[in-house]
């Protein structure tokens, strides 16, 4: 399974903050070895440096027979021991050095400290040249430490070290998430504002966060190509408008001969063609006023004149329009409404918007269903519902019915007439009367529209 781009760059901060751990760990370990051993040289040193004067070396102890003696160590486990530091001459009859190897070096004139083990305890040994007036070298002092307290204390940093591991380890993964999280900000902010864009207003503009990055850059041209398609959206809206607007003049004249036409005497086969004619130019003229209706709506032009109003009154109309473009449909319309209900809102709108989606509810619901439209005040809205028992939306089909043009089935509506403007209509409508609508249907249990309006 691939991951994300968050994921990815979560996991790699946290993988780069982890090597980091490891790095500096290894790096206090290191540093604290070399400071310990510093510290004990140093302290071989200042133990050795009084007796490194070009004195004669005091006369050995010898064995019988002139062998050298070993000087007994002090060691003891339970101690942090220092060896008392030891003047050896150069001859051959001095006692024996704690390191021969290291006593060797030092007669050559070298400063030396080695690692050894003394009577299986493991020493560190300083070897300091001692040298007469004349730069010879006359003895070499010897001192040396019991290396078992430097591993105590090494053994003590390693043991710290593993315990506030998991602690670190646990702040670097927090830490690569809040930095994630920071780094992905403008990503979020990018993403939220164009989340705001709708696909009928493109005016807003995405935030640029500056700094000429690939971030700032990619907002740059998304608000380029939003400014193009802004202005071939207004293009558009305006074409559609002066065209439709243009259309009702030469409809206008068609109804007018037409129905002027149908008046006087005509043969059968006239009166049949002059009345196609007509009904062309009505389902034209109601096409082009869906037209310049829904470009008004969009384009934030539609004008709303509120008055107050009895809803009966509207609603009666809605319901007559309804009728008349669907006069072989006879399924019943059922009121539910209070009486003398009066609100505050555009009654041409409002009767506009419930013919539509009464017309829908007709359209669909066969003579033995039945359309309720019912009505219920709320804190400060009016919820408006009408509910049909018709054929019912698949879910599919739920979420593009706002679409212009768009129809779920498309031999159906053209069977019943309609060119899929109608709740393009009723949802720039509402918006237009700061409402909400709502769709919920159900396959062959029918449709429920939910208008609510404030008051």
């Amino acid at each position: 399974m691939s991951l994300s781009v968050r994921q990815r760059i979560l996991w790699g901060n946290a993988a780069f903050a982890a090597l980091a751990l490891l790095l500096f760990t290894l790096a206090v370990r290191f540093l604290t070895a070399k400071l310990l051993h510093s510290a004990l040289d140093r302290t071989l040193f200042d133990q050795a440096l009084p007796l490194a004067q070009p004195l004669a070396a005091a006369p050995p102890p010898l064995r019988p027979g002139g062998q050298r003696l070993p000087v007994p160590l002090p060691f003891s486990p339970d101690t942090v021991t220092l060896i008392a530091p030891r003047r050896l001459p150069v001859r051959q009859d001095g006692p024996l050095p704690l390191s021969q190897s290291s006593f060797e070096r030092a007669i050559q004139g070298e400063l030396v400290y080695a690692d050894e083990e003394v009577e299986g305890w493991p020493v560190r040994i300083l070897s300091m040249p001692v040298r007469a007036d004349d730069g010879s070298i006359i003895a070499v002092i010897q001192t040396g430490a019991r290396l078992t307290s430097l591993a105590i204390a090494l053994r003590g940093v390693d043991q710290a070290l593993l315990l506030l591991s998991p602690m670190a380890l646990l702040i670097c993964l927090s830490g690569a998430a809040l930095l994630t999280h920071r780094a992905l900000a403008p990503v979020r902010a990018l993403t939220d504002a164009a989340e705001q864009l709708a696909a009928t207003d493109l005016t807003h503009r995405l935030p640029e966060p500056g700094g000429d990055d690939e971030l700032d850059r990619q907002a740059k041209v998304l608000n380029r190509m939003l400014a193009r398609l802004e202005a071939s959206f207004t293009r558009q809206k305006r074409f559609t408008a002066d065209a439709s607007h243009e259309l009702r003049t030469p409809l206008a004249v068609i109804k007018a001969t037409t129905s002027l036409l149908l008046e006087s005497e005509l043969s059968a086969s006239q009166r049949q063609a002059l009345t196609g004619a007509d009904e062309a130019a009505d389902r034209a003229a109601h096409l082009v006023s869906d037209l310049l209706l829904l470009a008004r709506t969009e384009n934030g032009t539609l004008r709303v004149a509120r008055q107050e109003v009895l809803l009966s009154e509207p609603i009666a109309c809605a319901i007559t329009d309804a009728r008349a473009l669907h006069e072989g449909l006879a399924a019943p319309v059922l009121l539910n409404i209070p009486e003398n209900l009066h609100v505050h809102t555009d009654p041409q709108l409002l009767v506009r918007l419930l013919s539509n989606l009464l017309s829908n509810a007709l359209r669909h619901t066969p003579a033995e269903g039945k359309v309720v439209v019912e009505a219920a005040l709320g804190t400060s809205t009016l919820i408006l519902t009408i509910t049909d028992t018709g054929e019912g939306i698949g879910p599919e089909h739920l979420a593009k019915l706002g679409q212009p043009f768009y129809r779920p089935d498309t031999a159906r509506a053209r069977t019943h007439g309609g060119a899929g403007l109608g709740l393009s209509l009723c949802q720039g409508i509402v918006t237009a009367l700061q409402g909400e609508l709502r769709v919920e249907s159900k396959l062959a249990h029918g449709t429920r529209v939910t208008l609510t309006l404030p008051l």
